[in-house]
């Protein structure tokens, strides 16, 4: 079962369209890449994806729901299913409050039955999930290293338990070893918990490391959508081939996590 869908999905900005006509799927439990040069339309496709921006045309479904087609009160409730990590995760973090209480925020929007305790326990289980001591929650965003700050985010992100999680350029702002962690982070937690992901990157290598499945946006179409070590291998569509063109280090595909 899909838990992601769009179909011919299209935004316009005047006279200029950043999405034209996108259909895709993401699968219960699937790791997908999404990959695209700067202004390909990706961040984009993800507002729409989210329900933060409505599209000019085209169908969303979060399972067999339209978020659009809903009330307000209803799409609020359905958006719990998704969750989401932005560039610069302690950016999101306030720094006024204890991470604990941020890890515990979407509680307070979607679950306002819990009790204080419940939040507690639920606040620790997910830093658990991350692989990270309970003791986190009394601290504050700027004791954190930036590994530490992405996964409080992922965190945060999967305290709902929702069906898919979407994280963008989760790798950009770490170190190659808290990079690797991370992306060992999601392998674990897709086999554990079935949840999706769908991870918005330009490290190419990362896409490699935990999506078996890339897509490839180039000037807000979807260009290229399959297995994603083919893909790199045939350097095709021309948008991908750039990228792969473009970058430094050596690329080694690292699948074991796959």
């Amino acid at each position: 079962m899909s838990v992601l869908s769009l179909a011919a999905v299209s935004v316009q900005r005047g006279s200029r369209a950043l999405l034209a006509e996108v259909s895709l799927e993401v699968a219960a439990g699937e790791t997908v890449g999404l990959v695209g040069e700067s202004g390909a339309g990706k961040s984009t496709l993800v507002r729409v994806a989210l329900g933060l921006e409505r599209p000019h045309s085209g169908t969303v479904r979060w399972g067999i729901d339209d978020p659009w087609a809903l009330s307000t009160a209803a799409r609020r409730a359905a958006r719990a299913r998704l969750g989401a990590v932005f560039q610069q995760p302690a950016a999101s973090l306030n720094p006024r409050r204890l991470i604990g209480a941020s890890i515990g925020e979407p509680l307070l929007a979607h679950a306002r039955a819990l009790s204080a305790r419940e939040r507690q326990d639920r606040v620790a289980a997910a830093l658990a999930q991350v692989g990270l001591p309970g003791q986190f929650a009394a601290r504050w965003p700027d004791a954190l290293s930036g590994g530490e700050a992405q996964r409080v985010a992922l965190a945060r992100a999967l305290i709902l338990k929702p069906a898919l999680v979407i994280l963008d350029e989760p790798t950009s702002a770490l170190d190659a070893s808290a990079a690797a962690s991370v992306l060992n982070l999601m392998g674990e937690l897709t086999r554990e918990s079935g949840t999706a992901f769908v991870i918005v990157s330009h490290d190419l290598a990362a896409v490699a490391y935990v999506a078996r499945r890339c897509l490839v946006l180039e000037a807000g179409r979807l260009v290229a959508d399959g297995e994603t070590d083919a893909l790199y291998a045939s350097a095709t569509p021309p948008a991908l081939s750039r990228l792969l063109a473009a970058r430094t280090e050596r690329f080694v595909p690292l699948s074991a996590t796959r």
